[in-house]
């Protein structure tokens, strides 16, 4: 279930960034966080943490042609909605 997904999803993020706030070296984990990657203000990207958190977002990896065409095709809903969830935020 997407409920599901997104719980795993939670919990394995949290779990690597205790591990490299505990230490740990080269702890990688994608999130949706805000970013300049894209022309949308969030974009879900593979994020370096280390001991003082997220230390480098990575960027998004090397892509084929139809795999940038989809990034690109899914800008106006994806800003969209984002632009939905800060409307509701700041309520």
């Amino acid at each position: 279930s997407a409920t599901l997904s997104m719980a795993f999803a939670a919990a394995r993020f949290a779990y690597k960034m205790l591990d490299a706030l505990n230490g740990a070296d080269n702890r990688v984990e994608c999130a949706y966080v805000r970013s300049t990657e894209t022309p949308a203000a969030y974009f879900a990207t593979p994020l370096l943490l280390g001991k003082n958190g997220v230390e480098k977002n990575l960027g998004i990896p090397k892509t084929i042609e139809y795999e940038a065409q989809l990034i690109e095709n899914a800008m106006p809903e994806l800003q969209s909605n984002i632009k939905k969830g800060i409307e509701f935020m700041s309520k």
